[in-house]
């Protein structure tokens, strides 16, 4: 998907401030979400490091990120919580959405605080292995989307550092997750095509989703 903007942002609560920022990043959420060109907004938790959140948004160009950059909404929270909440400022990478969005709107949605499980496995690929990567990840991806207990499965390639792809992936819960990690396409991608070109073993964030998701929005 070319033309979309996706933003990973990572957001560091003091300790003893989670709440504030956690009630804080929510209001950003339901004003990104109104904004023309938001395709997605979504809030994580860190399961291992309550004090980090993260958000993962896409956007139909960069004028949308820029004018939600921009907005009221994203300016009240680092007045309200930047000296007295946040332990550094915010950090954002840019990233595209290698996959096509997920346009079955008759899908199980995430549920927001609950045992499910999004991961976010990130693949730091040699240069001459990245087109053999990239293809064996997108392939993966259809057929996962139809795995038992998944509910969200898109790849992301980091804009900056072309490199570095990372799949957002969504599962009813840890055996779920367990459960595609044992799958013969697993193996056959992961094990098989992608960790011999990678340039360090891959790496994974656990998170819970925080936000109540969206409305399904497609691209045109």
């Amino acid at each position: 998907m070319p033309d979309l903007v996706g933003i990973l942002a990572q957001v560091i609560a003091k300790a003893g401030r989670e709440a504030q920022v956690c009630e804080g990043l929510l209001r950003v959420a339901d004003g990104a979400r109104t904004k023309e060109g938001n395709l997605d907004y979504d809030l994580y938790r860190d399961r291992d490091r309550p004090w980090a959140f993260y958000v993962l948004a896409n956007w139909a160009n960069q004028e949308a990120v820029d004018a939600h950059v921009d907005s009221t909404y994203v300016r009240e929270f680092l007045e309200a919580h930047t000296e007295t909440d946040l332990a550094a400022p915010p950090t954002r990478i840019n990233a595209r959405m290698l996959s096509r969005p997920n346009a079955d709107t008759g899908r199980r949605r995430p549920e927001p605080n609950s045992g499910q499980l999004t991961f976010f496995p990130f693949f730091n690929v040699r240069p001459d292995g990245l087109d053999t990567v990239q293809q064996a990840l997108l392939g993966a991806v259809d057929s996962t989307r139809t795995d038992e207990g998944c509910l969200d499965y898109d790849l992301y390639q980091v804009a900056d550092d072309p490199t570095t792809l990372f799949y957002r992936e969504t599962w009813t819960g840890k055996p779920a997750l367990d459960e595609h990690m044992n799958t013969p396409v697993f193996y056959d991608v992961v094990r098989g095509q992608v960790d011999p070109r990678l340039s360090v073993p891959w790496s994974g964030l656990s998170m819970t989703m925080v936000s109540a998701p969206g409305a399904i929005r497609v691209p045109g």
